[in-house]
């Protein structure tokens, strides 16, 4: 996605995958806060880093100091500072889908980092849920996330289940955080029985259609998975690293997000060929 926009746009960078291990992060962040030992003006962070990414960071953007979590770093004169590109990239999809949180009941599988973009999304601000059920395999997980964000952030009501059963009762949306569906064998993160028509479906899952998202369909259910999250959030950490550039060329926010659409939609098909 960011090479075929910097491509389109002119920019003379480019977008590199590195993986890194917990292991390796050590070295990693000592080699990124050396001057001169690394060549990146720029990156993005995913699971498991997007916490511990923090500490590398000289300042904190609002949405990532209230997530406690980072997807997106720019680096300044005065070091890194690190962003979350993930809860404003959600939201915007969300509302695109009209799947609306406004005063309504939001079941949250996850406690991990993109759990903390949702709970940002859906339990804070003048169009928070009524109601938030984390749903979580470790309890005490989630525990510490809802005493984490009530500690300083006015909050929808918060509650943990570890029965997501019974968290789906009442239910107007449901969005999954979780990695399980990353991989065909995994299991469903929410029983599917319980998934009735007329509530929303989002998962974060982005490159394949998830049994959930399938099940959720099925019974008349609106269900979507996380392209347009991902669309979004990429849009939005290259808008920050770009910003300069970007008033140089002929850029629309939607012009940007086609682009990386259909670079997606191409890696995708690409990768599913036989």
């Amino acid at each position: 996605m960011h090479n075929a926009a910097l491509t389109q746009f002119g920019i003379p960078a480019v977008y590199r995958a590195l993986r890194v291990s917990p292991d390796d992060w050590p070295e990693f962040a000592r080699q990124l806060k050396t001057p001169g030992a690394s060549p990146l003006e720029g990156f993005n962070v995913t699971v498991p880093h997007k916490e511990r990414v923090l500490a590398l960071a000289c300042a904190l953007t609002d949405t990532a100091s209230l997530c406690g979590s980072a997807n997106t770093m720019i680096r300044t004169p005065d070091g890194w500072r690190a962003d979350n590109t993930d809860a404003p990239g959600l939201a915007e999809d969300l509302k695109a889908l009209q799947m609306c949180w406004k005063d309504k009941n939001v079941v949250l599988a996850g406690a991990g980092g993109a759990a903390r973009s949702a709970l940002l999304t859906v339990a804070t601000g003048s169009d928070r849920a009524q109601r938030v059920i984390l749903v979580n395999r470790s309890r005490d997980r989630a525990e510490g996330l809802v005493k984490e964000f009530q500690s300083r952030l006015e909050l929808s009501e918060l509650v943990v289940c570890s029965d997501g059963a019974g968290a789906l009762a009442s239910a107007d949306l449901i969005i999954n955080a979780t990695s399980l569906g990353l991989k065909p064998e995994d299991p469903v993160p929410v029983p599917l029985e319980r998934i009735r028509s007329g509530m929303a479906v989002y998962d974060m899952v982005y490159h394949r259609e998830t049994p959930l998202v399938r099940g959720a369909r099925s019974v008349g259910a609106r269900a979507a998975g996380g392209k347009g999250m991902l669309v979004n959030q990429g849009a939005l950490a290259f808008e920050r690293w770009f910003e300069t550039d970007l008033k140089k060329v002929h850029y629309t926010p939607r012009l940007l997000r086609e682009i990386m659409g259909r670079a997606f939609d191409a890696a995708l098909n690409e990768r599913t060929q036989p």
